[in-house]
């Protein structure tokens, strides 16, 4: 499945499956015009694990968000 991922970028690096994922989930939060209101705690959790994905460790200052925690605008 991934084989057709490992394509060549313009600066020389390889796309791995990892940072396929990644590109995905970034562009997913770019993309969704209501996320911030109706998934912001999903897709923050998808960041964050797609940064884990990619370095192996999660961000230091970072926290993962609570689950059924709605946000303080109250959406």
């Amino acid at each position: 499945m991934y084989a057709s991922c490992r394509r060549r970028c313009p600066s020389g690096a390889s796309f791995t499956p990892a940072l396929v994922k990644a590109t995905h989930n970034y562009q997913l939060s770019r993309k969704d015009k209501g996320a911030w209101a109706h998934n912001f705690n999903h897709v923050g959790q998808v960041l964050l694990d797609s940064v884990e994905d990619l370095t192996g460790t999660v961000p230091a200052n970072r926290v993962r968000p609570s689950p059924g925690v709605r946000s303080s605008s109250g959406c």
